[in-house]
């Protein structure tokens, strides 16, 4: 009997230990998935000198003007999927009755994909709608 009382603390043992891994790899996971989502995000900061003030030619109190302070411009993107910036079609020779159609397209992030498929000669060849 005490070896069933054991074996009973084991088994809630292992059973804590499996739920305590579990809620840290959810964790983990949640915070991961935060900071990539900030990582998403691009910030820019630009600053500009604002253009010194004159005095006027009139005013001859001899006071300096006051320093102007530069301003301060914070623009934040998105940083998304890259869009479709063109698409054409290459058409092989014929050979055998058939000709290869290569349909590639280029995007925004300078990357492209590209696929090629076996058409009949004499078929004519339909453009792929652009999403």
């Amino acid at each position: 009997m005490a070896v069933q009382k054991k074996n009973g603390w084991k088994i809630f043992g292992i059973i804590i230990i499996a739920v305590v891994i579990v809620a840290l790899a959810f964790i983990l996971g949640r915070s991961c998935e935060r900071k990539k989502d900030d990582d998403s995000k691009t910030t820019t900061t630009t600053r500009t000198q604002a253009p010194a003030e004159t005095p006027a030619s009139s005013d001859d109190s001899g006071a300096a003007p006051a320093p102007s302070g530069g301003t301060e411009t914070t623009v934040t993107t998105e940083v998304g999927p890259p869009t479709v910036v063109s698409t054409h079609d290459t058409t092989g020779p014929c050979v055998g009755g058939f000709q290869e159609v290569t349909h590639t397209t280029e995007y925004s992030d300078g990357t492209s994909a590209s696929s090629i498929a076996r058409v009949p000669c004499e078929a004519e060849i339909v453009p792929v709608p652009e999403p």
